[in-house]
């Protein structure tokens, strides 16, 4: 890797003096190489000059992809970028922009202008939705985006857990008073036989179980 960013360096010098692309001179497997190193290092205009040289940017490694990486790190340019150069996504990367996002909107709604599924759930267990990632983390205006957006309120997961119950055992309270807000049902039972009242109990948010207990939740 040592020997690809320096020949990467020498080659950026002939480009000042000849106007050409070093990725240019860089070869398949070292191009591949070249652009996890550009979307870990935020560096999008080598991201740019990567793709300009032809550049895979959907071949995975080890089962992650280039934009996989850029939404973990929440990098809306290069997610950006690489959307409209053709990088396909599943419901795993999507979920990984709303994780990374630190509930940063644009980055959701870039996911969405480009077709991402904003009720899709993880095909690994137990199959959480968007808006439980969201509600896991918080990301509070990210979760207004997703149900404006056409997400289901009461979808469920394996356990069936719903966005409310998630953001309960997390104990991330204005999210539990929106969805409240929004009419969750305060019923719905998953892990444990535990509805959203018990997950906050049994993980001690005294915050979250005294609002939902004054939101005429059942035990």
């Amino acid at each position: 890797m040592k020997r690809i960013l320096t020949s990467f360096v020498l080659l950026a010098g002939m480009f000042a003096l000849t106007g050409c692309n070093p990725a240019a001179w860089l070869s398949a497997d070292e191009l591949q190489e070249a652009i996890f190193v550009a979307a870990r290092g935020d560096d999008v205009e080598a991201m740019k000059q990567y793709i300009d040289a032809g550049a895979d940017i959907n071949q995975a490694s080890e089962g992650v992809t280039v934009l996989d990486v850029a939404s973990l790190r929440g990098n809306h340019e290069m997610i950006t970028l690489l959307l409209d150069s053709g990088a396909q996504f599943d419901a795993a990367t999507f979920h990984y922009a709303i994780s990374g996002s630190d509930d940063e909107v644009a980055i959701v709604q870039t996911f969405i202008d480009h077709g991402a599924n904003v009720s899709g759930r993880d095909d690994d267990p137990p199959g959480h939705s968007p808006l439980m990632y969201a509600a896991e983390h918080g990301h509070l205006e990210v979760g207004k985006l997703l149900l404006e957006s056409g997400a289901d309120l009461e979808q469920a997961d394996d356990y069936n857990d719903t966005a409310l119950n998630v953001a309960a055992f997390h104990g991330q309270l204005e999210f539990v008073k929106m969805l409240v807000d929004r009419g969750a049902k305060l019923d719905v039972y998953g892990f444990g036989g535990r509805n959203a009242l018990r997950h906050a109990m049994a993980n001690n948010h005294d915050d979250v179980v005294a609002f939902l207990r004054a939101a005429g939740s059942p035990e």
